[in-house]
């Protein structure tokens, strides 16, 4: 998957059971590559990320940032494509931090799941906590590039 001069890589290894599954299942990892740049940079996340937790879709659809899952019970980072490769190395924050856990609450985090892109701009994702799923949408106003 592609935006630009940036390309994500998704590694890892799907088990002949695992057939009839998602193909993201399979993952493991995610790098990316930046062109002219012959260096990879791995994405890592702050927490774990389940099989089930990867998707394919990080690139917004104007292909000018990335959305990013931190761990199994979030947050969501949103990078720009043009200081992501800093924000990799750990030089630079995030654009947009997205937690879909309640404000406050330090006791109980709800599993983040699901995270797209539905427009240039906004960001839905599920949030799982305690029997009940609740989605998410999250406008981002104009983004910066």
């Amino acid at each position: 998957m592609s935006a630009g001069d940036v390309t994500a890589h998704f590694g890892g290894v799907r088990e002949e059971s695992d057939r009839d599954m998602p193909l993201e299942f399979g993952v493991t990892r995610l790098w990316f590559t930046f062109r002219g740049d012959r260096k990879r940079y791995a994405f890592r996340p702050k927490g774990e990320l389940f099989f089930s937790d990867w998707r394919f879709d990080v690139f917004a659809p104007d292909g000018h940032h990335v959305l990013l899952l931190q761990g199994r019970f979030g947050p969501y980072h949103v990078v720009s494509v043009d200081k992501l490769r800093k924000y990799l190395r750990g030089e630079a924050e995030p654009d947009h931090v997205l937690d879909g856990n309640a404000p406050g609450s330090s006791t109980i985090a709800a599993v983040h799941h699901e995270g797209r892109w539905t427009s240039s701009d906004t960001v839905e994702f599920k949030v799982t906590c305690c029997g009940q799923t609740s989605v998410k949408q999250i406008q981002l106003g104009p983004l910066s590039r």
